[in-house]
């Protein structure tokens, strides 16, 4: 069963600093739960270092900008067998339809192969409204996550104080179907609940069939789909140029 356990605070500057206490989980346990959530009501309040153990021995943790090299340890790759091949009926006016179809040789994505990593987020945004959590087994890497609130150069966030967008979620190939992968979601949703955030907000694309299926069984919904958001954008890389983008929301 989980194990949750709150450690030393983390205030605000911490983060936006990238320092955390000492780099190591402090602190004692303070609560135990018997479901299978990674976090437990009111423990992200405050800014609140948070971690918690998992079975197996995953450990899930806040972390600051400063651990980044760690998160960048875990690589983000998805094995691409089929696609959701989107077609406009009508030029679009009776609605689009989505089938599954086999790829003719299936490949790997590699999501930090197009040029931007998570160590290059803190020379191109403010991370201080950020939530970045770190899954690990041991001292080894094995998933991590991050939300986004509130920084206006995110063109995902819309504007909005009350929109978060989950920027990146990870597992190691080694360690998927072994609940991690929830558990980051479920620390994320409720670090925005805890932010007063409304709604979250995740991209991925129809040739990341796993994902769709894994956003849809945490109950988010497909809410936008947009065949040519990749098509000549110039900050878009060649190999994705075709994809579609699907846009998955999560009430909170």
């Amino acid at each position: 069963m989980a194990r949750v356990k709150t450690v030393q605070p983390m205030t605000n500057e911490t983060v936006a600093s990238g320092e955390t206490p000492g780099g190591e989980v402090a602190g004692a346990e303070a609560a135990r739960s018997e479901s299978t959530c990674a976090i437990t009501s009111g423990e992200l309040a405050g800014g609140e270092a948070i971690a918690s153990e998992l079975d197996e021995g995953v450990l899930i943790e806040r972390i600051g900008s400063d651990r980044l090299h760690e998160y960048c340890a875990v690589p983000s790759l998805v094995e691409v067998q089929s696609v959701l091949q989107v077609k406009a009926i009508e030029g679009g006016l009776g609605g689009l339809a989505m089938e599954l179809v086999p790829v003719p040789t299936p490949y790997i994505k590699d999501y930090d192969s197009y040029g931007e990593t998570p160590a290059d987020w803190p020379a191109k945004w403010d991370m201080t409204s950020w939530c970045v959590l770190l899954a690990t087994v041991g001292a080894k890497p094995v998933g991590a996550a991050c939300v986004v609130t509130r920084t206006p150069d995110i063109r995902m966030l819309e504007g909005r104080d009350d929109l978060a967008v989950l920027w990146d979620i990870r597992v190691a190939p080694e360690y998927k179907r072994r609940g991690i992968g929830k558990a980051l979601f479920s620390a994320s949703v409720q670090w925005c609940r805890e932010q007063g955030m409304k709604m979250l907000k995740v991209e991925t694309q129809n040739v990341n069939l796993p994902a769709c299926r894994f956003y849809a069984s945490q109950g988010a919904q497909l809410g936008a789909i947009n065949r040519f958001a990749y098509a000549n954008a110039t900050w878009s890389h060649p190999d994705v140029r075709d994809e579609v983008m699907l846009l998955w929301y999560y009430r909170l």
